[in-house]
């Protein structure tokens, strides 16, 4: 405890000195082109070293005012500044304008309506290419009336924050959201299996870098194999990959095992959610892998298809799902942009 406390102590000192040395010495000038240029030395590391740990979390902190919540309590600090509280409170202008705008991008981004239509746009390019691979077609694609009836040499499942570590208190490994990655995965393989192919699953998963502790226990990947065998496939069918931080460092050590397991020249079956496939298509094509696009966690229905969602009274009612399916949709545009710049992504 006194460790803890002299800690924090020892921290508002450094940060009371940090402060009296901006606001008193430093010049304003000298100060606003210090700032520039450390954050213009932030972005220039970013780009050329995207995985180290502290720029990633600089990207989280700067990238939070472009996502729905971010931008309204962005605009509600706007309006705040603009309170004058000698006067009764009363907001000048134009701090109602900001207010405005913030309570508008709060509504619309946590409306259902509105949530599941921007992410139609995305899974829509999904579906149509289970419909007809044709579409997308690039050198050497399999186009196939079942794409999932195709034999294949690896079916690889981005794994990556599917699973809830198996803490104390837990009885076994719990899923989240996205957890259905891995019982479609295990479809598709004993599919495989019933055309008399055994294919190698390769798993990507990172460690859980949010835990502490030993290295079975941060390890998702593992976590991930072990409901595999549980579900009756195969140690030897099983391969980890730990390594990749992002979804291009996956593309590149999966290109590197399906060479390693002379697998380069057969396609494979890329698992993810629909809503992230089409990057992630575009980055493993990039690095020459022959990927069949099988998509799962659809948040919407296909239009021209049955069974269809109706139209509700909670459609139009703000909630949290709604809006994180609409931070979900803000973060994939922003990384598929990200991609774009930096060359990863394979151009159809």
């Amino acid at each position: 405890m006194i460790e803890v406390l002299s800690i924090v102590l020892l921290s508002i000192l450094i940060l009371l000195f940090l402060y009296f040395l901006i606001a008193k010495i430093i010049p304003t000038q000298a100060l606003a082109i210090t700032g520039g240029a450390f954050l213009i030395g932030i972005i220039l590391i970013s780009y050329l070293k995207p995985t180290l740990t502290p720029v990633s979390t600089f990207w989280s902190i700067l990238s939070f005012p472009l996502k729905p919540l971010g931008l309204s309590l962005l605009f509600f600090l706007l309006a705040v500044r603009k309170i004058d509280f000698k006067k009764g409170d009363a907001i000048k202008k134009p701090g109602h304008v900001f207010l405005t705008i913030g309570i508008i991008i709060l509504l619309v981004s946590s409306n259902p309506y509105f949530a599941y239509q921007s992410a139609y746009t995305i899974e829509k390019y999904t579906v149509e290419t289970q419909q007809d691979l044709r579409d997308i077609c690039v050198e050497n694609c399999l186009a196939t009336e079942s794409l999932t009836q195709q034999i294949v040499g690896a079916i690889v499942l981005l794994g990556q924050n599917t699973t809830e570590p198996y803490i104390p208190y837990r009885t076994q490994i719990q899923f989240n959201r996205t957890g259905n990655r891995i019982f479609y995965t295990t479809q598709l393989y004993y599919q495989q299996r019933n055309l008399r192919n055994s294919p190698k699953i390769i798993i990507c998963a990172s460690q859980r870098n949010y835990l502490s502790g030993k290295p079975e226990q941060v390890n998702e990947a593992q976590d991930i194999a072990g409901i595999l065998r549980r579900l009756g496939i195969p140690n030897n069918s099983i391969i980890q990959e730990t390594r990749g931080l992002n979804l291009r460092m996956n593309a590149v050590e999966v290109e590197k095992i399906l060479g390693q397991e002379r697998l380069l020249e057969q396609p494979v079956f890329l698992v993810t959610s629909g809503i992230k496939m089409r990057r992630a298509v575009q980055t493993f094509r990039k690095e020459k892998i022959r990927v069949i696009p099988t998509p799962t966690d659809f948040y919407t229905f296909q239009k021209d298809a049955t069974p269809k969602r109706r139209i509700t009274v909670r459609d139009i009612l703000p909630s949290v799902d709604a809006l994180s399916i609409t931070t979900d949709i803000v973060d994939e545009y922003l990384a598929s942009i990200y991609y774009l710049l930096r060359g990863w992504l394979y151009q159809v």
